[in-house]
């Protein structure tokens, strides 16, 4: 007899993202407004919730819920599959892969009335974490992804064939429900590291913020905090701050409208000659070797 959870089950596919990410990537704290299928295909990473720290490498999937601050950490040069979908059709916010998720600092606020319905699946908790997903697994997301643009009815129907094909799989692979071998518990850690950083996101464009207000502001001392980031990120907070101006910081360079002066004070340091120093340490080159190179590499349109 079918189960009658499951035969209310109407999967709709959204935005789809395929990516490989360099050694050291931390995206911003985020929440989603569908339901995201992660799949590992190299490398290893990171996924970290405020109650779970999920530990990710070649074969594993994840699926985050909507509604869940999280952050995805690469260890190790990292490609991931993302496919974006909810369970019966009824996500209300914009399926573009921009707007289908909010960064925290981002500026937008997240609606949490426009999220996609739980689904009733037993013995399934999300975030949903699979160990070892089917050998044909990997082909079938391939395949999704190559009809995810393909227009007309006749397309829709394949996309939601191919969906319901991988959620299946997913299922038949087990609960696979955050076993214990695929996951380190966070808790207290798991909530300072998540409310630090998105401090961090928020705010690393004021030059007076440092470690220490950080962790004061956290009412914790900053060896204790940096403990937390090291152990869920790979990295000191000190670097994690570097990281987050520096990438501002490429960004007005590529754009090429400032003097690097101004670009400097615009991603958070205080000292533009430091700026240079670090950015050279970091990049292999000046800022304005930097920016004439991006200029170049652009171009103008075809």
């Amino acid at each position: 007899m079918q189960d009658p959870a499951i035969s209310q089950l109407a999967p709709s596919g959204g935005a789809v993202y395929h990516a490989a990410w360099p050694v050291g990537k931390i995206e911003p704290n985020r929440r989603i407004y569908d339901y995201e299928l992660v799949y590992f295909a190299r490398g290893a990473g990171v996924v970290g919730t405020p109650e779970r720290r999920f530990s990710c490498g070649p074969g594993n999937v994840i699926v985050i819920p909507p509604g869940l601050e999280h952050y995805t950490a690469t260890l190790a040069a990292l490609e991931r599959w993302c496919v974006h979908f909810d369970w019966f059709g009824d996500c209300r916010a914009p399926r573009g892969a921009s707007e289908v998720f909010v960064f925290s600092g981002g500026g937008r606020d997240f609606h949490a009335g426009l999220c996609a319905r739980p689904p009733e699946l037993p013995g399934v908790r999300f975030p949903w974490f699979v160990e070892t997903v089917p050998p044909e697994f990997p082909e079938r997301l391939r395949a999704y992804f190559r009809v995810a643009a393909a227009p007309g009815p006749g397309g829709e129907l394949r996309r939601r064939g191919l969906l319901l094909e991988l959620l299946g799989m997913l299922l038949e692979a087990g609960s696979g429900a955050s076993g214990p071998a695929a996951e380190a518990p966070a808790g207290a850690a798991g909530w300072l590291l998540l409310r630090s950083k998105g401090f961090l996101d928020r705010h690393y464009t004021d030059p007076g913020l440092t470690v220490a207000a950080t962790a004061a502001q956290f009412r914790v001392t900053p060896g204790h905090l940096t403990r937390i980031f090291r152990a869920g990120l790979g990295m000191t907070v000190l670097g994690y701050l570097q990281e987050l101006r520096l990438e501002h910081c490429r960004r007005l360079l590529r754009r090429g409208d400032l003097t690097v002066r101004e670009i400097a004070y615009a991603g958070g340091f205080s000292d533009p000659n430091y700026f240079i120093r670090l950015f050279r340490s970091r990049q292999g080159m000046t800022p304005g070797a930097y920016r004439r190179i991006s200029c170049k590499n652009s171009g103008p349109p075809l």
